[in-house]
């Protein structure tokens, strides 16, 4: 086993054990905030496909049980995948987690999943910095957002990405508005043409 398998293998064992324990004072008012939120309803819990993997240059076990991770970081699972420079990941009992991604910038890929019988267009974004929380199936994207589904595109100071339904909502800066550029399918004429 390579050292780096090791050292990953240890840390989720860390967090694991972190998790078992009672839960200790939260140290700032954003994780109170977050501690006394309600749970999740779980018709809105995002199943996570296969194991999640994470991997960087460096890795820590802060304070709270948060792993924070650091230099070319990539969170990844069969469906989903998060890069950036700096990761911020917190696990809870139920196998679901909470993922603050920062970077050069923060970027996210989810792969075109079944929903109501139908293939979803893939998702690419990219942003300042990111939080993913799979007990609700949300992304929230800050700072020069983008993203694109498909073909299509929108952009602006902020994305919100409801995982679960492939639902975006966007809004602007101050100064700012939201683009979005929707590219029509091309004409059945245009596809059946052969060379």
């Amino acid at each position: 086993m390579s050292r780096l398998s090791a050292f990953a293998l240890m840390l989720s064992l860390c967090c694991w054990a972190q998790a078992q324990e009672s839960p200790s004072a939260p140290e700032t008012s954003e994780e109170a905030v977050a501690a006394q939120a309600p749970a999740p309803t779980p018709a809105r819990r995002v199943p996570i496909r296969g194991p999640v993997t994470v991997t960087a240059d460096h890795a820590e076990w802060a304070q709270g049980g948060a792993m924070v991770y650091t230099g070319r970081v990539k969170l990844s699972s069969t469906d989903l995948e998060l890069r950036g420079a700096r990761l911020e990941l917190r696990q809870f009992e139920d196998r679901q987690f909470e993922a603050k991604v920062s970077g050069a910038p923060a970027q996210l890929a989810h792969r075109g999943v079944q929903a109501q019988g139908k293939r979803g267009d893939p998702v690419q974004a990219r942003a300042n910095s990111l939080h993913y929380d799979a007990r609700e199936g949300m992304v929230q994207l800050r700072g020069d957002a983008f993203m694109k589904r498909g073909s299509d595109e929108i952009s602006g100071e902020n994305i919100r990405y409801d995982v679960v339904r492939r639902r975006i909502q966007a809004s602007g800066s101050d100064q700012g508005q939201v683009r979005i550029t929707i590219l029509p399918p091309a004409p059945a004429s245009e596809v059946n043409d052969d060379p």
